[in-house]
C-alpha cells in the first residue's frame, strides 16, 4: 500500500530487504527504504539483510535483524554467547579493525554534523587488546523466584531486564573471577540490585562491600604514579591504554599554571604537575575528592590543589580573581566531563581565554556540541585523537586539543579576542 504521493506506507511488522550503508553512533546499521532511514542493530555495513520493522517515527524507523542475505566480509562470529541478548556490547559481530574504523567515523561525523567543523586531518585511534581489558563494571542483580537463583549480569539490549551472564569476555581476568564469585554468592544471600565492581593491583572490590571481596580503595599504577580509586568513584575502565591517554592529554604540556576540570581522583592532575609550576584541580564528587587528595599527598604534589566545587562555580570564581589580578590566567585547561558534556562551562572557558584547552570526551556528539562554542569563541582545533577504551562497544574516547592564536588581555574582553 502507498500514500497519495506514491511512497510505500510502512507498518510495524513489515519485513523489508535492506542494503546497510554504514554504522550509526550507537552501533546500529543504517539503511534506507524509499528514502526513509531504518536503523538495524547487529547489521554490518555493506550487507543485504531482511529486517522486521519494530518502531516507526516521522523521520526514521527501527528494525529487528531477521536474516543476513549477503554478509559483509567484516562480519565474524561474536566471541560471547550472550551477544545480542546482553546490552553491554554492540559490535562483537564485527572484526576489531572494522570497529576501529567505525569509531573514527563516529568522531568525524559528529565534528562535521554537530560541531560544524570540517576536520580534514587524520584522526588516529589508539587501541589495545579487544578482550579481557575491563577493570570496572556495574553489575545488575534481579530475583527470579520459584527457587531459582537471581540473575546476575547486565541489562538486556534495548531494555531494563537483566540478562543472566555466566561469563563476560571483555572483563579483565580478575573481574571475570569476581563475576563468578558474585554469582556463587547470589545463591546463598540477598544481594543489592546494583553492584559496582572494580579490579586493581591489590584485589577486586565491590560497592557496596560484599563478603570475599577486598574492602577500601584499590590502586592502579599509571605511568610514574600509583592512583587509588574505589568501585564507587569514577576511574577509567581500560588500564592498558591509560598511560597513552595521560601522555596525549598532559605529557608534553608545560607552563606556570594548569587547570584540571572534572578531575576525579587525579588521573590527569598528577601528570600535569610534572610540567606546570602549579595545578588547580576541580571536582564536585565528595568521594573522588577524598581519594584524589590522598593520591596527591602520596605523590608529594605540593604545588597542586584539589578543590571540591562545581566546575561552573570554580570557573566564575577564577574569572573574578583573574580580573582582580589575584590569580594568573591558566596556560592550559584540561577537562574530562561526564557523557553529558560541559555545556554550562563553555561560555566561561571562552571568557577565561586560556591559550590552550585539552578536552577529553567519552561522547562524540556532546564533544562536538561543546567544541562548536569554543571554535566560535576564538579557538582553533589543533588535533584530534581517538582511544578505543571500550572494544566491542560503540563507545570511543576522544582527546581534542585546541589553541587560541590571539589570547585577549583580559577575561572581560570579547570572546574573539581584542577588537
Amino acid at each position: 500500500m502507498s500514500d497519495a504521493a506514491g511512497t510505500p506506507r510502512l507498518r510495524v511488522g513489515d519485513v523489508l530487504e535492506l542494503e546497510v550503508e554504514r554504522l550509526a553512533f550507537g552501533g546500529d546499521g543504517v539503511a534506507r527504504h524509499a528514502g526513509f532511514v531504518v536503523f538495524v542493530p547487529l547489521a554490518a555495513p555493506g550487507e543485504r539483510v531482511r529486517a522486521e520493522l519494530t518502531e516507526l517515527r516521522p523521520s526514521f524507523a527501527r528494525a529487528r535483524l531477521c536474516e543476513v542475505l549477503r554478509p559483509s566480509p567484516d562480519r565474524r562470529v561474536p566471541p560471547c554467547n550472550h551477544f545480542g541478548d546482553c546490552g553491554g556490547c554492540q559490535l562483537q559481530h564485527l572484526d576489531h579493525a572494522t570497529q576501529l574504523r567505525a569509531k573514527v567515523g563516529f568522531v568525524q561525523s559528529a565534528l562535521e554534523r554537530i560541531g560544524g567543523i570540517a576536520w580534514s586531518e587524520e584522526i588516529p585511534i589508539r587501541s589495545g587488546a579487544e578482550l579481557g581489558y575491563r577493570i570496572r563494571a556495574q553489575l545488575q542483580v534481579a530475583p527470579r523466584g520459584a527457587g531459582r537463583p537471581p540473575a546476575v549480569g547486565f541489562h538486556r539490549a534495548g531494555g531494563n531486564d537483566v540478562c543472566d551472564v555466566a561469563s563476560c569476555p571483555v572483563l579483565a581476568p580478575e573481574l571475570a573471577d569476581g563475576l563468578a564469585r558474585l554469582r556463587a554468592l547470589a545463591t546463598d544471600r540477598s544481594l543489592p540490585r546494583v553492584v559496582q565492581m572494580a579490579a586493581g593491583a591489590d584485589g577486586t572490590a565491590t560497592d557496596p562491600p560484599l563478603p570475599g571481596f577486598a574492602t577500601g580503595a584499590l590502586t592502579q599504577r599509571v605511568g610514574a604514579h600509583v592512583l587509588a580509586f574505589t568501585p564507587g568513584a569514577f576511574f577509567q575502565g581500560n588500564r592498558a591504554l591509560l598511560p597513552e591517554l595521560c601522555e596525549q592529554v598532559a605529557g608534553a604540556s608545560a607552563g606556570d599554571f594548569a587547570l584540571d576540570l572534572f578531575a576525579g581522583v587525579g588521573l590527569f592532575t598528577l601528570p600535569l604537575a610534572r610540567g606546570h609550576a602549579r595545578v588547580l584541580a576541580v571536582e564536585s564528587d565528595d568521594e573522588a575528592v577524598r581519594i584524589g587528595r590522598g593520591n596527591l599527598a602520596r605523590a608529594g604534589a605540593e604545588r597542586v590543589e584539589l578543590r571540591r566545587a562545581r566546575v561552573d562555580h570554580a570557573l566564575r570564581a577564577l574569572l573574578g580573581a583573574v580580573a582582580a589580578g589575584t590569580e594568573p590566567r591558566p596556560d592550559l585547561v584540561v577537562l574530562d566531563p561526564p557523557r553529558t558534556g560541559a555545556r554550562s562551562a563553555m561560555p566561561l572557558l571562552v571568557e577565561l581565554a586560556a591559550p590552550r584547552v585539552h578536552y577529553v570526551s567519552c561522547d562524540p556528539p556532546t564533544l562536538a556540541r561543546d567544541l562548536r562554542v569554543l571554535v566560535a569563541g576564538g579557538y582553533r582545533l589543533v588535533d584530534v585523537t581517538a582511544f578505543d577504551l571500550f572494544p566491542q562497544t560503540y563507545h570511543v574516547e576522544t582527546v581534542a586539543r585546541l589553541a587560541r592564536t590571539d589570547p585577549p588581555d583580559s577575561p572581560r574582553d570579547p570572546p574573539g579576542g581584542r577588537r
